[in-house]
C-alpha cells in the first residue's frame, strides 16, 4: 500500500496509457506508425537505412525500438517499448512537477492530442522532456551532452537547432566554460558512433542525400499555411517575449528551439509535440495552486470517454486482428477483410509494387521486401526526389504497380507523390482493378 501511495500518479498514467495505446490506438494500419514500425521490421531483417528504405532523419528511433523485435517481431512489442518508453518520461516529469503531473497526463492522453504516436517525432518529444527534467535537476553536464548527441540522432533537424540555441543560451548565462566544453564534448561520442556506422554500413552517401539534400524538396512540397501555423507562431511570439523576461531561464531556450517540431508541415500531429513541451514548461515555472483534484480527475475522465467516443465511433465493427505481425490488435473487420481479398488477387502477378499509404502495412504483413516504394511521399527521395523517383519506376522492367483509386490522396497539400502517381496512370497499361487499386503493367 505504500508503494501504491507514493507511486499512485505513475500508476494512473500507466493504465490510462496503456488503454490510450493497446485499446483506443485502433488506426495503426496507414502512415506514421506503421512506417516507423516497417522500418525497425526491415532493420530486424537485415535491411540497411537509407541503402535499402527510404528514412530521411537520423535513425536512432529505428536502433532503439527494433531491439524488442529482434525478440519478437511485433506491432505489439513495438507498442510495448512506446509503453516503457512513456513511463520512463514520465517518472521524471512526475519528479519534477509532482502533484502538477495529473495535467500533463490529461493533456499528453487527450483524445485530439496525437504525440503518443511511437514515431522518431515522439522519440525526440521525449528526450527534449528528458533534457529538461535533467536540467531541472542539475545533473552533470557531460549527461546533457550525451543526451544532446541522442536527441540529434532521434531527428537531426530537430535536435541541431535546440543544441544551437541552448549553447547561445549557456553563453548569454555566462556560464562556465568547462560546463560548455564537457557538454559538446559528451555528445559527440553517439555522433561519431553514428558516422561510424555510417561509414561500416556504407551508406554514408545514401544518408546526405536522403537526409540533408533531400530537405530542400520536403520542405518546398510539404509547407502549408492553416490554423496550426498561426497556433505555433503565437506560440513562438509568446515564447521569445518569456525569453526577453528571463534570459536565464535555460528551459526557455529549449521550448524556442522545439518550434522545429512544426516545421515545415504546421498540422495537429507535429503542434501537439510543441504544445506539449510549452505545457511542461509552463508547469516547471509555474508555482501557483492547482484546481482541486476533484476537478482534475473530472477533466480526465471527460478526455478519455472522448477518446474512446471519437475512436469507436469511426468504426462499424472492430475485431482482433490475425495480420502477420499485427496479431492481438484491434483492427477494422472490413479493413482486414478487403486487404486479404486485395492479396489474394495480386498473388497472380509475380512482381509488384504498391504505391499508396497502404503499402508499409500491406508489405509488413505479406513479409515483403521494405523498398523506396513504401513511402512514396514528396521529399523521401533525396535531392530532386521526385524525379529520381519518377526514374526508378522508369528502369523497372516487366512489373506491375498497384495504385490508389482514391483522388483525395492528390489533393493539394498531401505528401502522397503526385508526378509518380500520374506517371504511372498515363504511360502504362491498366490491366486490372482491385478492391480500390488499379494494376497498371510495365514492359
Amino acid at each position: 500500500m505504500n508503494f501504491i501511495r507514493k507511486n499512485y500518479r505513475i500508476i494512473i498514467f500507466g493504465f490510462i496509457l496503456f488503454v490510450r495505446l493497446f485499446i483506443l490506438n485502433v488506426i495503426f494500419y496507414e502512415y506514421d506508425a506503421t512506417w516507423e514500425y516497417g522500418f525497425c521490421h526491415a532493420f530486424v531483417i537485415g535491411e540497411t537505412p537509407y541503402v535499402d528504405f527510404n528514412i530521411i532523419s537520423t535513425p536512432l528511433f529505428i536502433f532503439l525500438f527494433s531491439l524488442g523485435l529482434f525478440i519478437k517481431d511485433s506491432f505489439i512489442v513495438f507498442l510495448i517499448e512506446s509503453f516503457i518508453l512513456n513511463i520512463v518520461v514520465f517518472y521524471f516529469v512526475d519528479k519534477i512537477i509532482k502533484n502538477k503531473s495529473i495535467i500533463y497526463i490529461c493533456t499528453l492522453c487527450g483524445a485530439f492530442f496525437y504525440a503518443l504516436i511511437p514515431t522518431y517525432n515522439y522519440l525526440a518529444f521525449s528526450i527534449v522532456i528528458l533534457l529538461l527534467c535533467i536540467e531541472k535537476l542539475e545533473y552533470s553536464d557531460k549527461l546533457i551532452g550525451f543526451f544532446w548527441g541522442l536527441l540529434i540522432l532521434s531527428k537531426h533537424t530537430i535536435g541541431l537547432p535546440i543544441v544551437f540555441i541552448v549553447l547561445v543560451g549557456l553563453l548569454i548565462k555566462k556560464v562556465e566554460l568547462k560546463k560548455v566544453v564537457y557538454r559538446i564534448l559528451y555528445m559527440f561520442i553517439p555522433l561519431l558512433l553514428f558516422f561510424a556506422y555510417l561509414v561500416l554500413s556504407k551508406s554514408l552517401f545514401a544518408f546526405f542525400d536522403l537526409s540533408i539534400a533531400g530537405l530542400f524538396e520536403f520542405a518546398s512540397k510539404n509547407s502549408k499555411i492553416s490554423i496550426y501555423f498561426l497556433v505555433s507562431l503565437i506560440i513562438l511570439i509568446y515564447t521569445s517575449y518569456i525569453l526577453i523576461k528571463q534570459k536565464n531561464n535555460i528551459l526557455i531556450y529549449y521550448l524556442l528551439g522545439s518550434f522545429m517540431f512544426v516545421l515545415p508541415l504546421f498540422d495537429k500531429s507535429h503542434i501537439s509535440f510543441y504544445l506539449m513541451i510549452l505545457i511542461f514548461v509552463f508547469l516547471c515555472n509555474n508555482n501557483s495552486k492547482l484546481p482541486t483534484y476533484g476537478f482534475i480527475y473530472f477533466w480526465l475522465f471527460i478526455f478519455m470517454a472522448t477518446s474512446f467516443v471519437y475512436y469507436y465511433s469511426i468504426y462499424d465493427k472492430l475485431v482482433l486482428s490475425k495480420a502477420n505481425h499485427y496479431e492481438y490488435l484491434l483492427m477494422d473487420s472490413v479493413f482486414e477483410k478487403s486487404i486479404n481479398e486485395v492479396h489474394k488477387k495480386l498473388s497472380k502477378y509475380e512482381k509488384y509494387y504498391m504505391i499508396d499509404g497502404l503499402n508499409m502495412y500491406y508489405d509488413i504483413v505479406y513479409d515483403r521486401e521494405i523498398t523506396y516504394y513504401d513511402v512514396p511521399l514528396y521529399g523521401n527521395f533525396g535531392y530532386n526526389g521526385s524525379k529520381k523517383f519518377v526514374d526508378m519506376i522508369k528502369n523497372e522492367k516487366d512489373c506491375y504497380f498497384v495504385i490508389t483509386n482514391n483522388e483525395k490522396r492528390l489533393n493539394p497539400g498531401d505528401q502522397f507523390n503526385h508526378e509518380a502517381y500520374n506517371y504511372i496512370k498515363n504511360n502504362f497499361l491498366k490491366v486490372d482493378s482491385i478492391g480500390g487499386f488499379s494494376v497498371y503493367y510495365k514492359e
